[in-house]
């Protein structure tokens, strides 16, 4: 229940704990009540258990390969699988779909490095039919490398990051775009503590900013909309002409956004289409007829015939009637999953909470728990994270404070 309320539900490891408490003293269950700690030591051994147990060797596995970072130079290379003979029509991975290959903590990476992890992964699935990733320089040169000593296996570019590539390309340099970023900010700063906070502009990110551009786009363009209705068709508490003052800059913008929706929807579709049907043999023409409808300019078009491109290319590496893979997302989602669990620990680096995103991936059912409950120990789950991990960044943060502290502590 504990591992099910942490996977599952959304809820922290403490708070695991402490739903635990109340369901146990509500029902009066002859049950010890769980700590926190003790929860996440069964999710770290779960994970364990699940990255550690024999896969099937064969020759249809595709790999899906990311870096996670936290504070200071750590990385940790994640590999996921999934064979194409399990996948059904829509390619769009759950959790539940895919296996933990390999997760390898490093101090730094490079594409040799990188390269030498994948050869070690060969050990437990065989040598992957394709490999799906980004374009970070350590991963690319790493994947190349690989694929050039192994010629069946394909590198296929995650259609989320290209399509992210391509909006770089076209608005990076932009003034308009930069204006309107920096006019959004403003506003949001301007207003996120008054009673004009409703119409505050979404938050920026500054990492993967052209992942991310959709939010902002959207919020100009419902703005707008809502500045052309009728007063008496939004009763809010709102002075519909304070807040339409506030924004009066924002109207200039409109032919702008309008333009850049565009883009935006183009690479939606793109994305779309790659996301659920996969890299295949035409699939740069259906592609194409689906962006024809949404081209209405020549920058558009320029976009599209990019995306169109990549798609042309990346069906080069298909064989036959099979279909590869195209997008990395999953192993965003877990972990954008594994952040949500550790919270303010990712502070302190890498720690055995890293295990989590293989516990949360492939199913879990009471039956699948137990044999990890069974099959590791404590004591073995605590020498892997000796060998893997190290110190954490807190422990040698501790170990420096103490000595000051004791110091002063002398002194005084």
């Amino acid at each position: 229940m504990f591992i099910s309320l942490v996977l599952f539900s959304g809820i922290s490891l403490r708070g695991a704990a402490n739903a635990m408490e109340i369901f146990i003293l509500q029902f009066q269950l002859n049950l010890l009540i769980p700590s926190w700690y003790a929860g996440r030591l069964w999710l770290m051994r779960l994970g364990l258990y699940k990255l550690t147990a024999a896969k099937q060797k064969a020759k249809d596995w595709i790999w899906i390969v990311d870096h996670t970072n936290q504070i200071g130079s750590e990385k940790c290379l994640l590999i996921l699988g999934v064979r194409l003979s399990n996948l059904g029509s829509n390619l769009c991975l759950k959790h539940e779909d895919v296996e933990p290959i390999s997760l390898i903590p490093v101090s730094s990476s490079n594409g040799q490095i990188v390269f030498e992890q994948l050869e070690e992964s060969v050990k437990k699935t065989g040598v992957p039919r394709g490999i799906v990733g980004d374009h970070a320089s350590d991963i690319k040169s790493g994947i190349e490398k690989f694929c050039t000593k192994h010629k069946r296996t394909s590198y296929v570019y995650d259609v989320k990051h290209k399509t992210a590539s391509v909006l770089k390309q076209e608005l990076k340099g932009d003034e308009d775009w930069e204006r309107f970023c920096k006019y959004a900010n403003q506003k949001r700063n301007e207003i996120q503590q008054t009673r004009l906070a409703p119409a505050m502009p979404p938050n920026q990110k500054s990492k993967a900013r052209f992942m991310n551009i959709g939010r902002l786009i959207s919020w100009g363009k419902k703005l707008l909309s809502f500045f052309k209705r009728s007063k008496k068709e939004e009763r809010i508490e709102i002075d519909h002409e304070e807040l339409q003052n506030k924004f009066e800059d924002l109207k200039a913008y409109e032919p702008k956004i309008d333009e850049w929706d565009e883009l935006y929807k183009i690479t939606q579709t793109t994305e779309s289409l790659i996301r659920q049907e996969g890299i295949y043999q035409g699939c740069s023409l259906k592609l194409e007829t689906e962006l024809k409808a949404q081209v209405k300019t020549e920058r558009g078009q320029r976009v599209a015939n990019k995306l169109i491109r990549y798609a042309e290319q990346e069906s080069l590496k298909v064989r036959g009637n099979e279909k590869l893979l195209g997008s990395s997302e999953i192993i965003e989602s877990v972990f954008g999953k594994l952040k949500r669990i550790e919270g303010d620990q990712d502070k302190s680096g890498f720690t055995g909470n890293v295990l989590s995103v293989c516990a949360m991936v492939s199913k879990t059912t009471s039956k699948t728990i137990k044999k990890a409950m069974e099959s590791i120990t404590t004591s073995e789950l605590q020498e892997w994270c000796k060998e893997n991990l190290g110190e954490s960044i807190q422990c040698q943060r501790n170990k420096i404070l103490k000595g000051c502290v004791d110091e002063a502590n002398a002194k005084s």
